[in-house]
């Protein structure tokens, strides 16, 4: 079989014994070696290392969540009574919302730092545009019997 060639049920090209001769070939500071990130996966599992990585990224999407979700939720509410604000706000919300996440990596970076708070305001940025847009296209569609009888 040329070199390079799909092997049959081969989705990428490649296999564990292509990944375990690169790994021999640069040394495993560079390319792990697949059993090698196996036994650190099940070191990690029995000494409870994930359990303690896991939990601080629980951590980190809750608060991100509760960041950009309360806020968000809550402006289309106050916004519905100051339609010319909402005119104003418009084009920059759907801006916003029209970056993708990833270009928003760089600045939570150089703004809230490398450690716990770039991740959460980045959580929190990607979960307000969400929240707010269904929250905006919700907040006119309720009726108005519904609000009298919230009253």
């Amino acid at each position: 079989m040329a070199e390079g060639a799909r092997r049959p049920g081969d989705r990428h090209g490649r296999n564990a014994g292509d990944l375990a001769g690169l790994s021999a070939a640069f040394g495993t500071y560079w390319i792990g070696s697949p059993w090698g990130v196996a036994a650190r996966l099940a070191s990690g599992v029995v000494s409870g290392e994930i359990l303690r990585h896991a939990s601080y990224t629980l951590l980190e999407a809750t608060a991100g969540f509760l960041i950009g979700a309360l806020p968000a939720a809550a402006l289309p509410f106050a916004l519905r009574r100051l339609p010319t604000v909402t005119a104003i706000l418009d084009p920059f919300m759907v801006g916003g919302y029209g970056r993708r996440s990833w270009h928003w990596r760089p600045f939570s970076s150089l703004w809230f730092g490398i450690g716990i708070g770039s991740k959460i305001a980045l959580v929190a940025i990607t979960v307000f545009f969400i929240v707010y847009f269904s929250a905006l296209a919700g907040v006119p569609r309720s009726t108005r019997g519904w609000c009298k009888w919230r009253r």
